[in-house]
């Protein structure tokens, strides 16, 4: 048949020679679904984009796929981004280093102090004149810089979900712990005055400035960690009957529809791993020997962070996959999967052929998607692997 097939759609009275019956029929069809095709077209390009490009698990309409996707935002489709890093102690710029060092001449310490300060400086401040001397500036210096992390996680835990039950006053979760945080700072930035005289510029003042320093970032990460507390109960909650129901529907066979399943429960363990985590480091931090954790549980937090941001990838491609594999393996009336066969087979350079091909495409993707994560024997790739610096 090959031989009259001219492989250009524009001589459609010549497409099928001898065969006038399936032109006719190929053509109405085609008419048809042209409507449809050109709606989709767009939204299904973007679903491949976003999922297989590496640039986006992340895209919110890829999450809220499905029939519950209106009233509820799907399995985790509300969750919260995660916060923002932890105000943290920033390598150098900590003043308990210089408080056992000469305070009144010269120090290459002060020296590469106030250059990291200016490094970090946020962004419009002025920057710091680099003089190898302390001042009233370079001491106060540092609170511009807490007060911009502070501004930042409460913009952060603002678009969490409140807290407080049933009868109780809703504020955003590490509300009081970032009110004492401002506390703190304005007790740094207050002790900071003394420094305009550069005759109280003394150990002492550098210690007592080291102290409030800590107990700002002490309980800006206290609030931090609450917020994160929040963020991992949402999503804990992401493997919903919906998203389960998609799972045990889908036409893979059954051993592998239970290995997906199991590898979610693999996940939701993990998040709940790392909310004791957090549940720990905040108690350790509000304890009254808090000093003596203070390191630990600063690096607990950082290893924490990390672990999280490929996790919650992890979540969401966990998500994702089972609706998108659900919507392009939809059984299709036996006619239309007919028509799609022959105009791949016959047309191969036509627009509906190569949506055909795309779609197919993508299926065999989304279909290794969920294979590969239902062929982990344990943990996810993805998932924290390292050990806590905490050992309590």
């Amino acid at each position: 048949m090959g031989r009259f097939l001219p492989g250009n759609l524009s001589r459609p009275s010549v497409a099928f020679l001898g065969l006038p019956w399936l032109s006719v029929a190929l053509a109405g069809m085609l008419a048809a679904q042209e409507n449809d095709a050109a709606i989709k077209s767009e939204e299904r390009a973007a679903f491949s984009n976003s999922l297989f490009d590496g640039s986006g698990i992340d895209v919110p309409w890829v999450l809220t796929r499905g029939p519950q996707a209106a009233a509820a935002p799907g399995a985790a489709a509300g969750t919260p981004s995660i916060p923002a890093a932890a105000p943290s102690e920033r390598p150098g710029l900590s003043l308990d280093r210089l408080s056992a060092s000469d305070p009144t001449g010269y120090s290459p310490q002060v020296l590469v102090l106030q250059s990291r300060l200016n490094a970090a400086r946020p962004p419009g401040t002025p920057e710091l004149r680099i003089t190898g001397r302390l001042d009233y500036q370079t001491l106060a210096f540092p609170a511009l810089i807490l007060r911009a992390d502070l501004s930042s996680l409460s913009q952060e835990l603002a678009r969490l979900p409140p807290a407080g039950g049933t009868g109780q006053a809703k504020e955003a979760p590490g509300a009081t712990a970032l009110q004492k945080a401002r506390k703190a700072l304005d007790s740094f930035a207050r002790a900071a005055l003394s420094a305009r005289d550069p005759s109280r510029i003394r150990p002492s003042l550098l210690r007592e400035l080291s102290l409030q320093q800590k107990e700002t970032e002490r309980w800006a990460s206290i609030a931090w960690l609450e917020g994160d507390l929040s963020r991992l109960h949402v999503e804990s909650r992401f493997l919903t009957p919906d998203l389960r129901a998609t799972i045990k529907s889908l036409p893979e066979p059954p051993p592998a529809r239970d290995a997906y399943l199991r590898a979610g429960e693999t996940r939701r363990s993990l998040l709940k791993s790392l909310e004791q985590d957090d549940q720990t480091d905040a108690r350790l931090l509000e304890s009254a020997r808090w000093r003596a954790h203070y390191k630990s549980v600063r690096q607990a937090i950082a290893v924490n962070q990390r672990q999280e941001l490929v996790l919650d990838r992890s979540v969401r491609l966990y998500e994702a996959v089972p609706y998108a594999l659900s919507e392009l393996a939809a059984p299709q009336p036996a006619p239309k999967r007919l028509l799609e066969r022959l105009t791949v087979r016959f047309f191969p350079g036509s627009r509906r052929a190569e949506e055909i091909e795309t779609r197919l495409r993508r299926l065999r993707q989304v279909e290794g998607a969920f294979l590969r994560i239902a062929a982990e024997k344990s943990a996810p790739p993805s998932a924290p692997g390292q050990p806590r610096p905490l050992g309590s």
